[in-house]
């Protein structure tokens, strides 16, 4: 059991997804889908796969209550680059920000009261870190989503300027 209370740990999820929410709301709907210069993905991709590695962790690893789609992981996995998309079949930015805005509260419900059970198996992420509970996979996330922020907004400081 950690010393981070349930609550604490859904208001951080809520807190954060707020800040990212918030920054994909103030963003010129012309930049979504422009890549930076040296660059693998968009903005729209940014939001999508920060919505779909945290649905992945929860709802496939932590809950185990559905099979991981092969599309969704070519389109927003590790490595996936929008320039492979067919454009026609990934949702707009605006979408994105609704289901990110909408999925704090879908997590909370779902984990209410799990969040210290043990995983079907212990998950070791690509640089070597194993967790072995919700809550573990769930501050994982909160670190990811951070590091997604911060590129969401280099890449407008970057796209800003590039448009000058």
């Amino acid at each position: 059991m950690s010393n981070l209370s349930e609550q604490t740990l859904f208001q951080q999820l809520a807190f954060f997804r707020n800040m990212t929410v918030q920054t994909a709301k103030h963003i010129s709907p012309s930049l979504f889908d422009t890549i930076p210069q040296g660059c693998r993905n968009h903005l729209r991709w940014q939001l999508a796969h920060v919505w779909f590695v945290l649905e992945r962790f929860v709802f496939h690893i932590g809950l185990n209550q559905y099979a991981e789609h092969d599309a969704d992981m070519k389109l927003f996995g590790n490595g996936s680059s929008p320039t492979d998309w067919n454009d026609n079949a990934v949702a707009p930015a605006e979408v994105w920000i609704e289901k990110l805005a909408a999925q704090p509260e879908r997590i909370r419900e779902a984990l209410n009261g799990k969040l210290d059970e043990p995983l079907v198996e212990p998950f070791t992420f690509a640089n070597g870190y194993t967790v072995t509970t919700a809550r573990e996979l769930l501050a994982y996330g909160l670190f990811h989503e951070g590091m997604h922020l911060s590129t969401i907004r280099s890449y407008v400081k970057t796209l800003q300027s590039e448009s000058k």
